[in-house]
Parts: structure tokens; C-alpha cells; sequence
């Protein structure tokens, strides 16, 4: 069980911080080095329903 890990805000202040932490999270979280940065890619579509997301 996590608890620290669980809470990316809390984690995000103590790096705003510069402190340096260890914490424990579960086997199964993604973990990432580098923002990844998500964005959404418009799908082009030429047949078929129209997309409602």
C-alpha cells in the first residue's frame, strides 16, 4: 500500500521544493522521467458516424 505516491500534487511541491524524497508506490503506477506532454490528435474521418469526443 501507497499512501505518499498517491498524491502526484503533493509530490509535484515537494520537487517544486527541491526536496529530494523517496516514496513507495504500487507495482502497476506509470512513472514518468519526462513530461510527457499528452495532446489530442484530430482524426480525420471520411465515412462512417461523426466522432463525439
Amino acid at each position: 500500500m501507497s499512501i505518499y505516491g498517491n498524491d502526484p500534487t503533493f509530490l509535484r511541491a515537494l520537487d517544486e521544493q527541491g526536496e529530494v524524497f523517496l516514496i513507495d508506490v504500487h507495482k502497476d503506477q506509470q512513472i514518468y522521467l519526462e513530461d510527457p506532454e499528452p495532446r489530442r490528435v484530430e482524426a480525420v474521418q471520411e465515412r462512417g458516424r461523426k466522432s463525439t469526443h
